[in-house]
């Protein structure tokens, strides 16, 4: 299946894009897959702009959301994600005391969002603002792992007829010929999620640079 990237790009874009399958696989997985996916036209929200949480921008973009909004805590990233598809994306450190569930509120006239990822890995401070700012019948894709546990009011579940949905990975063969053929058919842009690249030789640095949470992917390269 990779050859149909390589029928379209250069060789190094081929495996530029291939390192880059398995991340946006995860995102896949948790919101078309396990989360069911979602009608063209719904608001997505998502928190988190590190590589799973960009992939998660890119593909709610593609497979037609009519507003995607991003958060995260970096500034670097909150434009990655502006670059990969958000229609709004802000560090919400810079909100000026605006929390983010008002501003989807905002951004939606009242009406909140279909689906929201956590794709932070900050459950105990992404979830409240989830459950305040979704829509009936609305999901929360969990696919962040936090370290510590987080409470949840169930009653949002109830009576908004709401549903979370945890997810873990990709599903391999599942998943990847559909993020191929969508990044052959250029309607998934997800190159400006690169970012970084290391020698070899580097490669502690490149380890260093990822626990900043700074940047996008770091690629290797030999």
């Amino acid at each position: 299946k990779i050859n149909d990237l390589s029928k379209i790009y250069k060789d190094d874009t081929v495996f530029d894009l291939g390192s880059l399958i398995e991340p946006v696989g995860c995102a896949y997985n948790g919101m078309f897959i396990s989360g069911g996916g979602f009608k063209p036209g719904s608001v997505v929200v998502v928190y988190g702009s590190g590589p799973i949480g960009l992939g998660a921008v890119a593909l709610a973009r593609a497979a037609g959301a009519s507003l995607v909004i991003a958060f995260d805590v970096n500034d670097e990233r909150v434009k990655i994600a502006g670059e990969m598809g958000a229609d709004h994306a802000f560090n919400i450190h810079a909100m000026d005391g605006i929390e983010p569930s008002d501003k989807v509120m905002e951004l939606t006239r009242g009406l909140g969002a279909d689906i929201q990822v956590e794709a932070a890995g900050a459950a105990p401070k992404t979830i409240p603002h989830m459950e305040k700012s979704l829509v009936a019948n609305g999901k929360i894709i969990y696919l962040g792992r936090a370290a510590t546990s987080t409470p949840m009011n169930l009653d949002v579940l109830v009576s908004g007829a709401n549903k979370v949905i945890g997810a873990r990975g990709h599903a391999g063969y599942g998943i990847f010929p559909y993020i191929i053929k969508l990044l052959a058919s250029k309607k998934l842009d997800i190159s400006k999620m690169i970012t970084a690249r290391y020698p070899f030789e580097k490669v502690i640095d490149a380890l260093e640079a990822s626990t900043a949470r700074t940047d996008g992917k770091i690629l290797i390269t030999t």
